[in-house]
């Protein structure tokens, strides 16, 4: 790799921005190597302009894509930099093979202990809607619990030598998870666990306690051993929201979500249902427009209409589209974890009220994160939080 290289390969780059700028030939490439439909020839021949090489593979690498990239990289690639694709492709598999025994183990921990488990995102998902469990990275490991079993089974992988990270005291993580809905727990030589016994922060909407997604799992093979996984209509709609509260802002979990109803006999009618029973129907439309766009998605003509009726929806998409594009997008959406973002796509008066709510009142992590209070300070997290987003509001005037 050359100097235009702007991290290590071997680091996690969803929270690095690089700063070189990257050829529109190389997006093109990416892109072009993403879709599943009959355009993917014709866009994979228009950018067949490609000098830099190594531009494309760090996109790749920032995009966490580099699976879909390497299967289109044609003949002419020079071989130091097909070399390195394969090394870093190698890695990831071999960590994905680490993570893969790691998840079976808590699982069955979990399992013996007669608690329910779902496996979300990580390497069950690789395998589940990839057919390949090196086809993505991952720095953790998602559970899905009831909420009535949060404490037993924090219990339980605290025995089998998960703790709470040193940094989080009991009380502080009491204050700043109980709304999160998730515990982090480390081990030793081994990756996070983050323990979720909500789908989503109470301020997102979505489905409150995982029991009902719990009650509808199937089993998915996993490097040798079986994990449960979320139904296909579920799986879906959760990864319509995970990636639209964090502003798609990689296009891995736009191909997730493209494989997740890029299914022969995926169910649209189910998922909108599912999505307005949740109270997430703009997002499911809006991460529907966005697949439709960057991966090829062929839409039902009725899911289609739909989508493109909703105002709000087709903003939000054009403007990922745009940013993920390297072109000029719509500067008044937002982005993640942005409120002005948040609220563009949330489901009516009565999700934006709740919203603004929780989102004023409750310190989060990111407050933990900015503040470090000591625990007999915590009450002052919530002013605190009310500060910053003040603060932010002000940052934000015209």
């Amino acid at each position: 790799m050359d100097e235009s290289s702007c991290v290590p390969l071997d680091r996690p780059t969803s929270h690095l921005p690089c700063v070189t700028p990257v050829p529109s030939s190389a997006i093109a490439f990416v892109h072009a190597a993403l879709r599943r439909d009959a355009v993917a020839g014709g866009a994979m021949r228009e950018a067949g302009e490609v000098q830099d090489w190594p531009a494309v593979v760090r996109l790749a690498h920032e995009q966490d894509v580099l699976w879909w990239v390497a299967r289109a990289l044609p003949a002419e690639v020079p071989r130091e930099v097909r070399a390195s694709v394969a090394d870093a492709l190698r890695a990831q598999t071999f960590a994905a093979l680490a993570g893969a025994r790691q998840l079976l183990e808590l699982l069955s921990v979990l399992r013996d202990a007669g608690i329910q488990a779902a496996a979300y995102k990580g390497p069950a998902l690789a395998v589940d809607v990839h057919g390949d469990l090196g086809a993505r990275r991952f720095f953790d490991l998602d559970v899905l619990v009831a909420r009535l079993d949060r404490d037993r089974a924090a219990r339980v992988i605290g025995e089998a030598g998960y703790a709470r990270p040193a940094s989080l005291s009991s009380r502080a993580e009491r204050v700043y998870s109980r709304w999160e809905g998730v515990m982090h727990r480390e081990r030793i030589d081994s990756l996070p666990v983050e323990l979720h016994w909500r789908c989503q922060a109470a301020r997102y909407g979505g489905p409150g306690d995982p029991a009902q997604v719990l009650s509808r799992t199937r089993t998915c093979e996993l490097g040798g051993g079986r994990v449960t996984v979320p139904a296909a209509t579920d799986l879906a709609v959760l990864l319509a929201l995970h990636g639209t509260k964090h502003a798609w802002r990689l296009l891995l979990w736009v191909v997730d979500f493209a494989a997740a109803v890029d299914r022969a006999d995926f169910d649209w009618e189910a998922y909108l249902e599912r999505a307005r029973e949740w109270g997430v129907r703009r997002a499911a439309l809006y991460a529907a427009l966005v697949a439709q766009a960057i991966a090829g998605v062929g839409l039902p003509r009725r899911v289609a209409d739909v989508a493109q009726r909703d105002r709000p929806a087709v903003r939000l998409a054009a403007a990922i589209v745009a940013r993920h594009r390297g072109v000029s997008a719509d500067a008044h959406v937002g982005g993640d974890s942005e409120p002005r973002y948040d609220l563009l796509w949330q489901d009516g008066f009565a999700a934006r009220l709740r919203y603004v709510a929780i989102a004023a009142a409750l310190p989060t992590p990111r407050d933990r994160d900015a503040f470090h209070l000591p625990d007999g300070w915590l009450a002052l997290s919530y002013p605190a939080r009310a500060w910053r987003l003040l603060r932010r509001a002000a940052d934000h005037r015209p």
